[in-house]
């Protein structure tokens, strides 16, 4: 199992949740934590930025040692950036010609080199 997010851009989509533009980037961090959390053994609480948790449990969790990944898409380098932060790996856009493609990689290698 891997669990591809992104923050959305077509407005349709947050429009029928009632998300404003300015939510996205707070809301997809708010559940990368919150997986990361429900997904560990026991009750967990979370204080963020749209969601507060206390004390809560989620069952089934995955057994014990599975590596859940939870990969990142979006091509702006903010959301490289967030990859790198947050993520486990990235989607890029499918459609993305390759010249773009080995700039997202240079990017992610660059990025993720600033963090060791």
């Amino acid at each position: 199992f891997q669990l591809g997010l992104a923050i959305g851009y077509h407005d349709p989509e947050l429009e029928q949740f009632g998300i404003s533009k300015s939510e996205r980037v707070p809301r997809l961090i708010d559940c990368v934590e919150t997986c990361r959390r429900a997904w560990s053994e026991g009750t967990f609480s979370y204080d963020g930025h749209t969601v507060t948790y206390d004390d809560a449990i989620v069952n089934p969790t995955p057994p014990q040692g599975a590596d859940l990944p939870i990969i990142l898409g979006g091509m702006a380098e903010s959301a490289i950036r967030r990859c790198v932060d947050l993520g486990d790996g990235f989607i890029g856009g499918l459609t993305s010609p390759f010249e773009e493609i080995e700039g997202i990689a240079s990017m992610l290698e660059d990025e993720g080199a600033d963090l060791d």
